[in-house]
């Protein structure tokens, strides 16, 4: 049996190393192809339709989604590479379903570049700025990291 990952980094796994290292590898790649797409998207994408982010909340609250996002939620618990590889990608599946109705791709792609757009759209809007913190929240929630034993 192979040993749970450790958050400390100390304990993983030799498939957990990899596996870290292959989502760390997807993303850096995914955000260069994105950011250098980011510049060129239509600039009628403007705060007003950002009632995307909108849309996905009600899609990640509502239906079969919060069944599917719970059972993952629970089968990965605590460990951050488990979020990653259950959690995540149904989330990115909602959000991409929904982005595609707004001009983005529907795929990792699109993702990262409305992600962009959403953070420089935040800048100057609070009301899209929450928003985008809600949907961020479903990416990337609060993990809780015990008590170290160590000094």
């Amino acid at each position: 049996m192979l040993p749970r990952s450790g958050l400390d980094g100390r304990t993983q796994c030799l498939y957990c190393k990899r596996t870290l290292g292959r989502l760390k590898e997807e993303y850096v790649y995914l955000v260069g192809m994105a950011t250098s797409e980011v510049d060129g998207f239509p600039e009628n994408f403007t705060a007003d339709k950002a009632k995307a982010l909108r849309e996905i909340l009600a899609a990640l609250t509502g239906g079969e989604v919060v069944e599917a996002l719970e059972a993952a939620r629970e089968a990965a618990g605590n460990d951050m590479v488990a979020l990653m590889t259950r959690v995540f990608p149904l989330v990115t599946q909602v959000t991409t379903k929904v982005i595609s109705n707004y001009g983005f791709t529907q795929d990792g792609v699109g993702a990262i570049q409305f992600e962009h757009v959403m953070k420089n759209l935040g800048q100057d809007d609070p009301e899209v700025a929450r928003l985008h913190a809600q949907v961020r929240s479903y990416f990337l929630p609060a993990v809780v990291i015990p008590p170290s034993s160590h000094p």
